[in-house]
Parts: C-alpha cells; sequence; structure tokens
C-alpha cells in the first residue's frame, strides 16, 4: 500500500501489533486455575482449567459480535456459574493481572513503534480488553516508557462495543473528528482491524509481527 502524505493520525493495535505476547495458552491458563483454586478454594486444577478453557471460547464468539465484555463481566459470570460469591472477583482479577505484568510480560515490537514514530503522526491505540485489563496493559505500556508516546488509548471495557465492530473504531474518529482520509490503521488480525476498516473506508495495514 502505497503511503500517502497527508495521514495525520495512526490507529495502533495493542496486543500482535505494539506487545507480541510470548504466552503459551496451557501454561497460562493452568496458572489461572490455580489462582481460582486458590482464591475459592473449590473445586480443583483440572474443573478450573477446563471452566477457563470453555469460558474462553464463549467469550470469543461474544467478542466476534462487537459486544464489549469487560474482564471483571467474565470472572463473575464464572464464579455466578459455579454458586460462588462475586467478592472474589477483585482479587482474582489482581492476580490474572499479575501473570501478564511480571510472570507473562509481553515483548515490545520496537521496530514497528520506531516505524510509526518516525511517522510524526498522532498515534491513538485502540484495543480489546477481554482477556487482558486496561490496568495490566496501561502497566506493561509505563514498564516501556510508552504512556506519553500515544496521543489517547481506547480499551474496550470503558464502552459497549469492541472491535471488530466499526462502532468502536469510530469513537476515536469522531472524538478527534478524524476525516477517513487522514488516518490509518496498524493491526495483526484480518477479521478485528481489516474488515471494519474497510467497512470505514479506513486504509489499514496488516503486520504480521514474525517476519517484521
Amino acid at each position: 500500500m502505497e503511503q500517502r502524505d497527508n495521514i495525520k493520525y495512526i490507529l495502533l493495535d495493542v496486543w500482535g501489533t505494539l506487545l507480541l505476547s510470548n504466552i503459551r495458552e496451557k501454561n497460562i491458563n493452568n496458572d489461572r486455575a490455580n489462582i481460582l483454586l486458590s482464591i475459592t478454594q473449590y473445586g480443583n486444577i483440572e474443573f478450573w482449567r477446563d471452566t477457563i478453557e470453555n469460558e474462553i471460547l464463549r467469550f470469543k464468539k461474544q467478542e466476534l459480535k462487537g459486544i464489549s465484555i469487560t474482564p471483571k463481566e467474565r470472572i463473575e459470570n464464572i464464579l455466578k456459574s459455579n454458586n460462588l460469591s462475586i467478592k472474589f472477583t477483585e482479587k482474582i482479577l489482581e492476580e490474572y493481572d499479575s501473570l501478564i505484568t511480571e510472570k507473562y510480560i509481553p515483548n515490545l515490537n520496537e521496530k514497528l513503534l520506531n516505524e510509526m514514530l518516525q511517522k510524526k503522526c498522532d498515534i491513538i491505540l485502540i484495543s480489546n480488553t477481554g482477556l487482558t485489563t486496561k490496568r495490566a496493559i496501561l502497566k506493561v505500556l509505563e514498564k516501556y516508557n510508552l504512556i506519553n508516546k500515544f496521543k489517547d488509548m481506547f480499551f474496550s471495557q470503558d464502552y459497549k462495543y469492541c472491535k471488530p465492530s466499526i462502532y468502536f473504531y469510530m469513537i476515536p474518529l469522531n472524538l478527534y473528528k478524524i476525516n477517513k482520509n487522514e488516518i490509518i490503521m496498524y493491526g495483526d488480525s484480518k477479521i478485528m482491524d481489516l474488515e471494519p476498516c474497510n467497512k470505514l473506508g479506513i486504509d489499514c495495514i496488516i503486520k504480521n509481527w514474525r517476519n517484521l
């Protein structure tokens, strides 16, 4: 895709694009199962791992509809379905966040970030936060001293919609009165990034970070 001279804004995906996960689902789900077992004192590791994996599958199906589900809602749903108190929710979320910010810290895509910064455009982050909280993402960005690099950040847990809904993409566009010809999206997913941008008439570049 030929880069236009009139680009003033960049929409930038977080997971898989700016931050490169080093997580193996089996490992992190085992850790999540241990957290749930330790905090609730209910069930066993196998029970919680199966529960987590099934819940993630349900969540991903819902996410594809573009309807936002927060991490808090997901944990509460798991607890309620097992007749457990939602008072455990915040502690579980804190422990989940620690996995991302301490044990499974994602790698920074420095090559892409430098490419973005050289363009002298305002960079706006846009991210779904169904599996990882806004709080955890901000802590990771702070670890890399990135908070002041972006004009704004939009996380789905703060809104009714999530990617791939065009309504989620329209939030920063409307807020900053951005013309579709002035912005370009960088993401890693055809479904979550490319297809909604095509519907809005926004150019989107898919970055396969494994080949960077």
